[in-house]
């Protein structure tokens, strides 16, 4: 029986090769000692690709890719040459094998994690990996076996293995005591890790899973995203001296990962565990001498893009490359978890370059593979982002790929007769990333770093050259309106910018006339708002009370999601305004309100890792469905929050009304935790 994967392949690439070349291709199966590896030869008229599935599909795809057809962006279509750029003779003995045996990404998209268009285009670029939650495997795991991406549930998983569901009633001691009392993974805990029983529990149930599910890549046992760490005398226990210093809790988590997986090596021998190093347990290794053959160590990164990882000059990146090498002395199992497009969206990447110097040191710290974000296809990240993504893959698979050979390839592909000056045009945008040694964070001002005004003259020139060569190319058109648009961001974000102080109203107004003052919320990236779907904000402030009266326009209005519960995640999956207070005596905490537009809402009190739902508070928080926007009252006494006659706040929109989530923040995108960047109330 032919493979899933083996039989997709030939469906995409099947007809592209017979109009190429009038050949067909015969799948042969053979044992490989490299997954992936695959070897063609040319016999009578038709090409056979040998290999395990993997490599078959692998070779389908890469013979097309060597005939010249292209697939850079899953938002647009497979570009076919008009004449083959190799002969058919050429192919007869070409074989490749990957540079890496993890190559994935993550879809931060749809309902599942998922977008078919990005799972083809992965498979055509001879991906094998993507990051998948237990329960979406049962929806979308047959499609990504035809795809041949293998699924990875290192993911948030504590609350899929114990559910609050099944055990929360019956046992609510396998669950965090936080703020002197026991609370589900749904309002925002994780679970009481210390808890014999509950571990025991885990295993059974990962075993259970492991049986069901034996297809699945990597099972993970990660935490729940968030905090709300178990504050029992027995998890704290686990912790070290420099985890409590730190508000971190790298030794219990190490503790419970090992004891875990010595569990499933008994059980489920052939199974690999997956596990973040990430937030507050990014260095739980330190704390095993030895980490389980079984376990598979996913490394978070979030790292400057103008510097290479491994470039000692950088202060972001030198750090975490010291971390990653300490990792990689205890364990072979490593890849990397990176953040190409996160906050940054259809903003200018030109950090081509770096991928490829990163996976080239990669490859030679036997590296196990790598795994980024990527949206869904109608997000504009990636209107900017697919060189970046393209590129990735390109190393993936072959990192002795040379990033400017790339580059001049999709030149030529994609523009035609106006390749030379779309390669000075990408060139150009290169220039100026690396033209000083200052890092590249994707912060907001850092578009000026990217574009100042002789490389914006330049690059205007380089397209205006290249349309006029390629008039009627509906790619170089989509370029420049893409470079126009980072022009026009340039000139209108100042009008959005917020001031650093608001004159609160008084309280007498509180239910009178609506009459917004001039704040916007706006994205991170971008700092513009979203005028078609507006946030408008009154500020109240009292001697006693702080409040907030805002109107949330929507042209979806019909299709917003409600919570259900006033469960923090629930109130979070759907669309919420989220409020952040600062404490007025002590520096650092600060108060956290998830409401969605039901008046549903969770709070907590944060402290660096320490989030405490069970926090009390009297706030009067309404919320009103309206025809074409949703409108939120808040009030509180400032007495919760120990404020004085200023009060400094945050406030976060996450608008989702089509499954692609858009947060526009105030001030400046937002500041979330970081009590620094918050607004004054006076």
């Amino acid at each position: 029986m032919t493979d899933p994967q083996i039989n997709e392949a030939l469906k995409t690439a099947g007809p592209i090769f017979r109009k190429l070349t009038g050949a067909e291709f015969v799948p042969v199966r053979k044992n490989s000692a490299v997954p992936g590896e695959f070897n063609c030869r040319f016999e009578d008229g038709k090409l056979f690709v040998e290999g395990d599935a993997e490599g078959i599909r692998c070779g389908i795809y890469r013979v097309l890719q060597k005939l010249g057809v292209r697939w850079f962006n899953p938002a647009e279509e497979i570009i076919i040459p008009n004449k083959p750029a190799a002969a058919l003779k050429e192919l007869d003995g070409f074989r490749e094998k990957p540079s890496f045996p993890y190559r994935g990404l993550h879809i931060c998209a749809g309902r599942h994690h998922y977008e078919d268009r990005v799972g083809r285009w992965m498979s055509f670029n001879c991906m094998n990996r993507k990051l998948t939650h237990l329960p979406e495997d049962d929806i979308i795991g047959t499609r990504l076996r035809e795809l041949g991406l293998s699924p990875d549930t290192t993911v948030h998983a504590y609350s899929l293995i114990i559910s609050d569901r099944k055990y929360f009633e019956s046992n609510p001691e396998f669950f965090a005591m936080v703020g002197g009392k026991r609370i589900g993974q749904e309002n925002g805990g994780q679970l009481c890790l210390s808890n014999p029983k509950m571990r025991e529990t885990f295993a059974r149930e990962l075993h259970e899973l492991i049986r069901q599910k034996p297809h699945i890549g990597v099972y993970g046992i990660c935490p729940n995203d968030g905090y709300g760490w178990c504050e029992c005398e027995k998890c704290t226990a686990l912790d070290t001296p420099e985890d409590r210093n730190n508000k971190q809790v790298n030794g219990r988590v190490a503790d419970f990962a090992a004891d875990i997986c010595a569990r499933m090596e008994k059980s489920d021998p052939n199974a690999y565990i997956g596990h973040y190093s990430y937030s507050n347990f990014a260095d739980f290794a330190d704390h095993l001498k030895v980490l389980p053959k079984n376990l598979v160590v996913s490394f978070t990164q979030a790292h400057c893009y103008r510097h290479a990882m491994n470039d000692p000059s950088c202060p972001k990146n030198k750090p975490q490359w010291e971390r990653m090498n300490k990792l990689l002395g205890k364990t072979g199992n490593l890849y990397i978890y990176d953040y190409y497009s996160h906050n940054w969206n259809g903003m200018p990447a030109p950090i081509w370059k770096t991928v490829g110097d990163d996976f080239k040191a990669w490859r030679k710290l036997n590296i196990h593979g790598f795994l980024s974000e990527a949206p869904g296809t109608e997000d504009s990240s990636w209107d900017s982002f697919w060189p970046v993504f393209y590129t990735a893959a390109q190393m993936m698979w072959n990192a002795d790929n040379e990033p400017d050979a790339l580059m001049q390839d999709w030149c030529r592909a994609r523009y035609g007769r106006a390749a030379e000056p779309m390669t000075a045009y990408f060139r150009q945008l290169e220039s100026s990333l690396y033209a000083g040694n200052a890092c590249f964070l994707k912060a907001p001002d850092d578009l000026r770093l990217l574009l100042p005004p002789e490389t914006l003259q330049k690059c205007a020139e380089d397209l205006d050259a290249a349309a006029k060569l390629e008039p009627e190319n509906r790619l170089l058109a989509a370029e420049k309106q893409q470079f126009e648009s980072w022009r026009d961001n340039l000139s209108r974000r100042e009008k959005y910018r917020a001031p650093e102080t608001v004159s609160g109203l008084p309280m007498s107004d509180f239910a009178g006339p609506f009459n917004p003052q001039n704040l916007y919320l706006v994205q991170r990236a971008t700092q513009l708002p979203d005028l078609d779907n507006n946030t408008e904000v009154m500020v109240f402030n009292t001697p006693d009370e702080i409040g907030f009266r805002m109107k949330m326009y929507d042209q979806n209005i019909k299709r917003i999601k409600l919570p259900e519960t006033d469960a923090a995640n629930q109130v979070y999956g759907a669309e919420n305004i989220e409020i952040f207070l600062a404490d007025g005596k002590l520096p650092g905490v600060c108060y956290h309100f998830l409401i969605g537009a039901n008046g549903k809402y969770a709070a907590s009190r944060c402290e660096a890792t320490n989030w405490n739902w069970s926090w009390r508070n009297n706030a009067k928080v309404t919320a009103e469905m309206k025809s074409d926007h949703w409108q939120l009252t808040f009030r509180l006494s400032k007495s919760d929050i120990n404020a004085g006659k200023t009060c400094k706040f945050t406030l976060i929109r996450n608008h989702d009304t089509t499954g692609s989530r858009r947060i526009l923040g105030l001030p400046g995108g937002g500041a979330f935790f970081n009590t620094a960047g918050y607004l004054t109330a006076e």
